[in-house]
């Protein structure tokens, strides 16, 4: 069977007279030149409610992995120097989220919050502070993380003040994700 004959077409397939960009898509021609573009503006400014800090998120390049991907905007407030507090004074207030910080605990009884695995912290400490007559806390990693070399670290109550604790996550990226330091 023979191939097919070598043909070479030019058409000319001129752009649509008429385009129209929506949302942050625009267009635009100037001279004969069409240009596609992105842009905010059409974007609305809101400030989100804090409890959608974990679930709402923003477009980043990374540029190392030549990648688009998502982030959480819970992560900028970390790095914004904001500490999110939240209070818990029952076992329905945990398990502990992505976004705090700071817990507040006001409980009649031991929750035992256990402590999210060191690498998913991604750097960030977690303050846990037992209020002034609370119930002693009984704080638990995870996994096979350990809380200053321990499963487990007691947090106790007082009747004279609020005690905190402070744990950092030791995950630097070359080292075995050992858990957390105590400050």
């Amino acid at each position: 069977m023979a191939l097919p004959a070598n043909i070479r077409v030019n058409v000319k397939a001129p752009f649509p007279a008429l385009v129209y960009g929506t949302g942050p898509i625009t267009v635009m021609k100037t001279n004969g030149i069409w240009t596609i573009g992105f842009s905010i503006a059409s974007f609305p400014v809101q400030t989100p409610p804090l409890t959608n800090y974990a679930a709402d998120f923003v477009f980043v390049w990374d540029s190392v992995a030549q990648a688009f991907f998502q982030m959480p905007i819970g992560v900028f407030v970390g790095l914004a120097g904001v500490q999110l507090q939240r209070s818990i004074t029952g076992a329905g207030n945990l398990p502990i989220q992505a976004g705090d910080r700071i817990l507040n605990i006001n409980a009649v009884t031991d929750l035992a919050p256990s402590v999210p695995l060191a690498a998913s912290r991604a750097g960030v400490p977690l303050t846990f502070v037992n209020i002034k007559n609370s119930h002693s806390q009984t704080i638990t990693a995870a996994g096979t993380d350990k809380l200053g070399g321990q499963p487990t670290i007691l947090l106790p109550s007082s009747a004279i003040s609020d005690v905190s604790l402070t744990i950092f996550p030791f995950n630097d990226g070359v080292n075995n994700a050992l858990g957390y330091w105590i400050a």
